[in-house]
């Protein structure tokens, strides 16, 4: 698939409360993304009751370098999706901090 979209409500170490609220961690997200070779990976949906709201993608090794963090109302030209991952943190991180 070239684009997947998905939720990461909860960090990985919520697993538990994710599966009993019904949401994802950012490593089932990407777990999803492997499993169907997606080009690109759109997260979002993070909830803002936590204290670190946007996951370190690094982390993740070479997946995270295709995955991108964006905020609800955000618009992303699919044209342009290898470009997200490089701003998405900053762009996302200054609309939280604005619209919060």
């Amino acid at each position: 698939a070239d684009l997947l979209v998905h939720e990461a409500t909860f960090e990985d170490d919520m697993a538990e409360k994710a599966a009993g609220d019904r949401h994802s961690t950012v490593e089932e997200a990407l777990g999803v993304a492997g499993r169907m070779a997606a080009r690109h990976t759109l997260l979002t949906h993070f909830s803002s009751r936590f204290e670190k709201l946007l996951p370190d993608l690094a982390a993740y090794g070479p997946l995270g370098a295709r995955v991108a963090c964006v905020v609800d109302g955000m618009e992303v030209a699919v044209g342009r999706l290898a470009e997200v991952p490089a701003v998405s943190l900053k762009v996302a991180g200054t609309l939280l901090e604005q619209y919060a």
